[in-house]
């Protein structure tokens, strides 16, 4: 039984309508290949809310509040229709794409203090990005830092490896022999503190890819710390 990937996410999400998901697993019950791939929609929806769940209770900032309850005010919308008409439909359509396309085309040179440095082909975590994968945990949450730390796990070679999200460049890196091989390259996310929220599709990216990449379930805090006094190296 073929199924699209949004109806499966729904079905998952338990979104689908009585009659629709009791169709649907009865179906799983004779496809291996579907129920496989509800088991894979399962997982990824388990490991971003238990990274992501503890973000979204935050309480948010008076920083952010105070402005919206001192200019809160009753506006006309009779008065504010005509203002829509400057800006086509059409226009925003398109603009929307172009900015997305232009932070993700962001690119740091060598030597320039950028998060990256590109070494024999390949480009390498550099500069507070290598020493925040180096020493930050998934629970750490230190003001001012730029780096924010998702998930740790093993891919399937045993090399260990660490999702991020930045405000410039999110990704997935992996140790080898000589630093943090970024492997998966997405754009940036907003992460100052009390301000991160689940569901960009930056993060479900990230998080798909680490499903893939991974050997067993992510790191929990014990299995971070050993691994960070090893160096990120495998046993």
């Amino acid at each position: 039984m073929t199924q699209d990937p949004d109806t499966l996410r729904a079905y998952v999400d338990g979104e689908l309508d009585e009659v629709t998901a009791s169709r649907l697993a009865k179906a799983a019950e004779v496809d291996p290949e579907l129920a496989a791939r509800i088991a894979a929609e399962t997982r990824l929806r388990d490991i971003l809310s238990a990274h992501f769940d503890p973000v979204l209770a935050e309480q948010v900032p008076q920083r952010l509040v105070l402005p919206i309850e001192t200019s809160r005010k009753v506006v006309s919308l009779q008065d504010r229709r005509p203002l829509r008409s400057i800006v086509p439909t059409r226009m925003v359509r398109w603009a929307v794409p172009a900015m997305a396309a232009a932070l993700a085309l962001t690119v740091f040179l060598p030597g320039s203090g950028g998060p990256t440095e590109t070494r024999d082909g390949l480009i390498f975590a550099a500069n507070d990005l290598a020493e925040a994968l180096d020493t930050q945990l998934v629970a750490d949450r230190v003001a001012g830092n730029d780096t924010r730390i998702l998930l740790s796990f093993a891919d399937k070679e045993g090399t260990l490896c660490r999702a991020f999200a930045r405000t410039d460049l999110s990704g997935i890196a992996c140790m080898d022999d000589t630093g943090w091989h970024l492997r998966i390259q997405q754009g940036g996310v907003d992460i100052r503190p009390g301000d991160y929220r689940q569901a960009s599709s930056v993060d479900n990216a990230i998080m798909a890819s680490a499903q893939e990449m991974a050997v067993g379930p992510a790191f929990d805090a014990e299995q971070e710390r050993l691994a960070r006094a090893q160096s990120w190296r495998p046993r």
